[in-house]
């Protein structure tokens, strides 16, 4: 199921990454343990870089809780 919520996402200017290969962002796009933590939950989807990582939401400031593993991946 999609549901859709947030801004309209205008192509071109709101892909910064679009045109840049993998060597061009430091890591090749990999993640710090610190740019990590705030959207835990989020790695699950993984395929979560640098690049794309302002298209996911914050964990911490939009938290939920599970019991059993439930991998729901939300988005901007």
């Amino acid at each position: 199921m999609v549901l859709e919520r947030g801004r309209m996402v205008k192509h071109i200017e709101d892909y910064p990454s679009a045109n840049l290969d993998p060597w061009d962002t430091e890591n090749r796009g990999a993640m710090t343990p610190a740019e990590i933590r705030p959207q835990e939950k989020q790695m699950h989807a993984g395929f979560i870089s640098k690049n794309e990582k302002h298209f996911f939401i914050n964990d911490e400031k939009h938290p939920y809780e599970k019991d059993k593993r439930f991998d729901w991946i939300r988005g901007y």
